[in-house]
């Protein structure tokens, strides 16, 4: 289904009915989400489980060096949020329901945030009264913060580093 394509370091989502959420993305800018749904996830392959898989966005090329991973979080109704590096870039994605503004189907919204942070790591967490929450690493070691309430990003400096490359948002 997919190129040949260097990947790096899925972000995984596990369900509490035993099906997944997944984001990754390449080293040539393509950010990917995908999911295992369905009423019987037997593993390896279950009868009812259906594997389901979309491009987000298309962005610059990284090599493997500087390639940056995307974040991933799902909300309780099962919408899923992206965050990832678009070079210096942070960008947003969110899927868009089929509504009136989008009468062509689900679609993904996605939106640069932040400019010239320069991202190594990401990660990101959704709560129950849909706000967002993330912490993001740059190239010189400081660890950010971001949080989303809607569609409005608010970021300040947590720590001025220098910080490790592992970051774990519960």
């Amino acid at each position: 289904q997919f190129p040949n394509q260097s990947i790096g370091t899925p972000d995984l989502h596990l369900n509490n009915d035993e099906t997944f959420d997944v984001c990754w993305t390449t080293q040539s800018g393509e950010v990917y989400v995908g999911s295992l749904g369905g009423e019987n996830t037997s593993y390896p392959s279950g009868a009812g489980s259906q594997w389901t898989s979309s491009l987000v966005d298309s962005v610059m090329p990284q090599t493997a060096q500087n390639l940056v991973n995307c974040a991933l979080s799902v909300n309780e109704d099962g919408r899923q949020s992206l965050l990832y590096a678009d070079g210096a870039n942070i960008k947003s994605a969110r899927m868009a329901y089929e509504n009136s503004i989008y009468p062509n189907g689900d679609t993904w919204q996605n939106m640069t945030i932040l400019y010239d942070m320069n991202p190594t790591d990401i990660e990101l967490a959704s709560f129950s009264n849909q706000s967002e929450w993330a912490v993001f690493r740059d190239t010189a070691g400081k660890m950010w913060q971001l949080n989303s309430s809607s569609s409005i990003w608010q970021h300040s400096l947590l720590d001025a580093g220098p910080v490790g490359h592992s970051l774990e948002l519960e």
